[in-house]
């Protein structure tokens, strides 16, 4: 007898627009969207990104181009075979893939972080590698991409490697912004707020692995942060001043290497135990904790802490509960307790500064 018969099959399916409002709410901020597009610069081996502020929409341009199986425009990737991960055009095409999770020398992880863009605008444009995307996203699946032949914005001769084109999203009655509620409207007084939170993105470079120099542009306003690698330091240097940092490093490779034993799949084999801190010659009041990127996680003494963190869902927090991920998390904490307390006299000679140093150790 065939079992079959005794059941009726239906449908289960995902509300698409849903997952981006939940999502967003989430991906709260506008640094929390820089931050997306600069990690994904990052992961991408570029060394320059530029946030160009117009008065239509948000230009953010990169000196490396997507990775491109060559059939970007078909289904199927073929490096999923080859490589066990897909080109960057197909990774774009999947959102909450998960795909980094196994490409090596990436910080990316689930696919969701372009989402965050969507506080900004309702089309979002992609333009490398001979490709130009825009991105409808209230259409139905087969037609949420549509690929341009060739027009102004993807012909010019002076084009990045790769550009995004966020046109802003100023219209309340737009499908979008009624059918996704946790995206606001952007008002001129919100590009405003936005462009000075931009302030604030050069600690984006500390920990960065590729990326040296952001740009950021608005009419006649143009500045830089820039990172130089000097022997054991890290000098970033902006239209003004000059701060350097001590760099303290080191792993905790040992534990890491039984918690992935121990929790078999749960932690990606890419993800690495090394720990590291920066310290700066001047008086900063809270430290804060990087998942290579800056999150909101303050501590008390007064360094900031690069590890390859589990963050939550928000990024901005790190994850110290009871599980595989907050057990990793506590290593790397305790790893850079350990750091600091062996480099003393480094962090002695680098400050100069009894006040400072005292003030760095009593807490």
């Amino acid at each position: 007898m065939n079992e079959d018969r005794n059941y009726e099959y239906l449908s289960r399916k995902i509300d698409h627009l849903g997952v981006i409002d939940s999502e967003l709410r989430i991906l709260k901020g506008f640094t929390t969207l820089a931050n997306e597009l600069i990690q994904n610069a990052d992961d991408a081996r570029a060394t320059e990104i530029i946030f160009h502020f117009t008065d239509h929409a948000l230009i953010v341009d990169n000196n490396k181009s997507f990775s491109d199986c060559g059939h970007a425009r078909e289904d199927n990737c073929a490096w999923k075979t080859e490589k066990n991960f897909l080109c960057d055009f197909h990774r774009f095409r999947s959102i909450m893939s998960g795909d980094k999770r196994r490409q090596d020398n990436t910080i990316g992880a689930f696919g969701l972080g372009f989402i965050s863009v969507y506080h900004i605008t309702d089309m979002p444009e992609l333009i490398s590698s001979n490709q130009h995307w825009i991105i409808d996203e209230v259409k139905q699946e087969n037609n949420r991409i549509k690929a341009c032949n060739g027009c102004h914005n993807c012909q010019g001769t002076d084009l990045p490697g790769t550009r995004f084109i966020f046109p802003w999203a100023m219209d309340p009655d737009s499908e979008f912004r009624k059918k996704v509620p946790a995206a606001d409207i952007i008002t001129r007084d919100s590009i405003d707020i936005f462009f000075q939170e931009m302030q604030d993105i050069w600690k984006s470079l500390l920990f960065l692995r590729n990326i040296k120099r952001i740009v950021i542009k608005r009419n006649d306003e143009c500045i830089k942060y820039e990172r130089i690698r000097d022997r054991e330091c890290i000098i970033i240097r902006d239209n003004l001043k000059i701060e350097k940092w001590l760099l303290l490093e080191g792993d905790f490779d040992e534990q890491a290497k039984e918690l992935k034993k121990k929790y078999c799949n749960n932690i990606e084999p890419k993800r690495k135990a090394k720990v590291t801190l920066a310290i700066s010659q001047k008086q900063i009041e809270k430290g804060l904790l990087f998942a290579y990127l800056p999150t909101k996680h303050e501590i008390k003494i007064p360094v900031y802490i690069n590890a390859d963190f589990f963050p939550d869902k928000s990024r901005k927090r790190i994850i110290l509960e009871h599980d595989y991920q907050s057990e990793w998390n506590r290593y790397a904490l305790q790893t850079a307790a350990e750091i600091l307390s062996n480099n003393i006299e480094r962090v002695r000679d680098f400050i100069d500064n009894h006040k400072r140093l005292w003030e760095l150790f009593h807490n």
